[in-house]
This record gives C-alpha cells, sequence and structure tokens, in this order.
C-alpha cells in the first residue's frame, strides 16, 4: 500500500483504517496544520491540525495518532507532479543529417532524376 506523508493544507477523512477511535459516525475531517517531527512507528503519525464541520467551518483544534495507510485524502493544495510525454518533432521533409557536422540540412537533389 502506498503511503504518503500527509502535509500541511491537506484535507483528510480519519476514519476506523487510521484510528479506531474514530469509526462510522465519528469519523472526522481534520485540516493539517502541522506535523510531528519524530517518527512514533513506522506508518504511524501525530497530525495537527483543525476539525471540519460539516459546512467546512474549522471546529475545534485537535493532535491525533494516525496511521498514515489509512487516511483519506480529501482535497489536498499540492498538485500531483504532471508527466508529459516527449512529443515528436515535426517530420523533416526533404532534409538530411549531414555525416560531417551532423546537423540537418536540406537534401539536394539532382536534376538528372
Amino acid at each position: 500500500m502506498l503511503m504518503r506523508m500527509p502535509r500541511p493544507g491537506d484535507v483528510v477523512v480519519i476514519g476506523r483504517a487510521a484510528n479506531y477511535q474514530y469509526e462510522g459516525r465519528r469519523s472526522i475531517r481534520l485540516k493539517i496544520t502541522g506535523i510531528e517531527e519524530e517518527p512514533i512507528a513506522p506508518g504511524l503519525a501525530w497530525l495537527r491540525g483543525y476539525q471540519l464541520g460539516p459546512t467546512g467551518a474549522a471546529i475545534a483544534k485537535r493532535t491525533v495518532l494516525v496511521r498514515l495507510g489509512g487516511l483519506v485524502y480529501v482535497w489536498t493544495p499540492h498538485p500531483l507532479p504532471v508527466v508529459r510525454q516527449k512529443r515528436p518533432g515535426p517530420k523533416k521533409r526533404g532534409a538530411a543529417l549531414c555525416p560531417k557536422c551532423w546537423r540537418w540540412r536540406a537534401r539536394v537533389y539532382s536534376a538528372s532524376r
């Protein structure tokens, strides 16, 4: 399972998969303001942030121990990097590589053809 470390500004849902105290209707949405520097154990982290209500307004400030693999990301202000494939350039019609300098040169067609 891919576990990425949450960053400040992310909004996550903390449910039973992240912390056994928050299951079913008790799950909360948390807007992260910080992460504790020292890791407790692999895959666990202390998150600091604001609990969001149904309207998206902050209700309470919380610090929660969570399992990173159980977090559900609702919104993140950090877009994932887009990997763009290199497009092939235009075809060079009537051109060829010069064997001496390896640059594209116009082909010279003889009139006898």
